[in-house]
This record gives structure tokens, sequence and C-alpha cells, in this order.
């Protein structure tokens, strides 16, 4: 069946079909009528059988735009990131204990809450006393002056990392909040004394796939930034080894996903691929990575009043997070 111009686009990007991948399927268009050409074909069938030989071929053929990934292998990627084990695999414990913010907020949490519970506000957040105190821990003495040297932390959306992690474990079923206080759950009880090592991973799945990543940002909703997650970490996975700074990401991304750009408006004083950019760098690389520890992140200034270069490299704890048992022939010519 023909696909409309208007109709959801088959790659699963939620844009339509002429604002995403007719281009490339165009070019396939014109690849098998030039096929055909000069052949003669006995009947339809036979036909269909050539066309469907080649678009097979097409689909598995490794493409340099997806560094070194079949469309059929980005499909997976894209779409079923958990489900697709012969692509891209996440193990469910890590096998050292992770030393990731995310999960140092969730101890933070877990240890105020403790056996008797965390009263909560009168609005159903953290307490104002706990969140100082774990901020001052969380950020370091230095890092805490600085950040509330113009406001302190007088409620729970100020100590933002906090706010976050507190919805993720919510989302978990890790925590819950009855009669106006915090509580552990059955299920996060039950799972510390049977198998510690797969708390991170879950807190993972559900930060990568669960939360809404625009939530602590004023960025576009831009969804497709965080569905593609996992080619984000496939990028970290082949480039990661050494310190590289966010731009060349955001390049390869875009070269990955140039239809992205539609999903972001020309504003007073950014272009859409500005936009872009500064949104690729603050969900996937300044949270994503960093808070779920996968990559060491720093901030170099340039000679721009109030402007950083961010560099990353990936740390240790990505290859234990995730795992591409991909053919290493695939990516050769990439590395």
């Amino acid at each position: 069946m023909k696909i409309g111009r208007n109709d959801p686009c088959p790659c699963g990007s939620g844009k339509k079909y002429k604002k995403c991948c007719m281009s490339p399927a165009a070019r396939a268009s014109e690849e098998l009528k030039d096929l055909i050409a000069d052949q003669e074909f006995n009947s339809l069938e036979e036909l269909q059988a050539v066309a469907n030989h080649h678009f097979t071929q097409r689909n598995q053929k490794p493409m340099d735009d997806f560094c070194g990934l079949s469309p059929e292998q980005m499909h997976h990627v894209l779409n079923l990131p958990f489900d697709s084990p012969d692509i891209i695999f996440f193990p469910d414990s890590v096998r050292t204990p992770s030393t990731a913010p995310l999960q140092r907020l969730f101890e933070l949490l877990v240890n105020a809450i403790g056996e008797d519970g965390l009263k909560a506000t009168a609005k159903g957040n953290l307490p104002q006393r706990f969140c100082r105190e774990s901020a001052q821990d969380f950020w370091g003495n230095e890092e805490y002056q600085e950040r509330t040297k113009f406001g302190g932390i007088n409620k729970e959306d100020d100590f933002v990392e906090m706010n976050v992690a507190r919805i993720v474990f919510e989302i978990a079923g890790f925590i819950t909040k009855r009669k106006g206080k915090f509580y552990l759950t059955k299920k996060l009880r039950d799972l510390r004394e049977k198998n510690p090592l797969a708390i991170y991973p879950s807190l993972f799945r559900i930060y990568a796939s669960k939360f809404n990543w625009a939530y602590w940002d004023r960025y576009e909703d831009a969804h497709f930034i965080q569905q593609s997650f996992a080619y984000s970490l496939y990028l970290l996975h082949l480039f990661g080894g050494k310190q590289r700074s966010s731009s060349f990401y955001e390049d390869k991304f875009l070269k990955a996903f140039p239809a992205v750009l539609g999903e972001f408006q020309e504003a007073r004083y950014q272009t859409p691929e500005e936009s872009f950019r500064h949104c690729f760098t603050n969900r996937v690389i300044c949270r994503f990575t960093q808070l779920l520890g996968l990559a060491e992140i720093e901030k170099i200034p340039t000679d721009r009043p109030y402007h950083f270069e961010t560099r990353l490299k990936a740390l240790p704890l990505l290859n234990e997070v995730v795992k591409f048992p991909l053919s290493s022939a695939s990516t050769r010519t990439i590395l």
C-alpha cells in the first residue's frame, strides 16, 4: 500500500512522511527503476520478487549516515531498543555498584525515607530541610555556594536534580506517598534484598523511556531526541573513547536525522538548527549521559561571555549498561 504524503512516517519518528523519509524512499525507487529498466519480466509476480529483493538488500545494507547501522537495524534501535538483543542489549543488572549521580540521589532519598517515612510538604513535595541538606551533600560545598548565590534551596523545585529523580523513582514504583508521607515500596524492598544491582538498570529504563526529558527545559517538545536515546548511546559507544566536543555528536545526529530540525521553530535569536544543538547538548549530554553516569562532562570557557564548549568522554559504566552485539565489520570503516 502506498504511503501518503501526510501519513505517519513508517520509521516511527512520529513526523509526517513528507517531512521525514520521503526523499530516501524516492531515491530507492529511482534505484529500482534503473535496475529493471533493461530487464524483461514474464509476470507481475516476477517483477515484484525483484523489487522485494532490491528493497530487502537496501534495508540491510550498512549506511554511512547511520554510522554503520542499516535502515533495518536503525528501525529496531529507534522503536524497539529494549526488545532487539541481537542489535542492542541492556543487561538487567550491572556488575559493580553504580556511582552515577542518579544512583547517588536515589541513596540520599532512600536513606532519608528509611523505615519511618519522610513527611511531605502541604503540596506533596519533599521537605525543605531534606532538599537543602541533600543538595549540599550532592553538589559539595563549593558548587552549593555557587548555585545558591542568588537564592537558596527553599523548595524541591530549587534542587532540580532531586526533583527529577523523585519523579523517576515514583514512576519506577520505588517510592510512594500516602497520608502525607513518602515511603519505600515493597517492590523496592524486595529488589534491594534479592538483586540490588538491578536497581540502576531499572532507573535507567525509566529515565530513558518513561520520564519526559522536556520536563526540565524550555525547548520545543522535540520528542524524537528522546526516542532516539539508543542511537545517541550507540554514537557514544563508537566515539566516546576519547574526549570530543558536543558539536561532534550533534553533527552525527543531524547527519542521520536531518528532518529533526522540523521539530524546532525559527526563534528571534536562534535558527532551528541552533535550537536543536542547544537542546541536544542539554538533554542528551548534560543531563542524560551525565545524570546516568555514562559520560564525563567538561565545560570549557570560550571567548564569548557566559559561553562554554561542552566536551565529553564515555565512562566505564556505559559498557555495563548497554551492549551492541553488532558485527565489527559493519563499523570498521566508521572507526
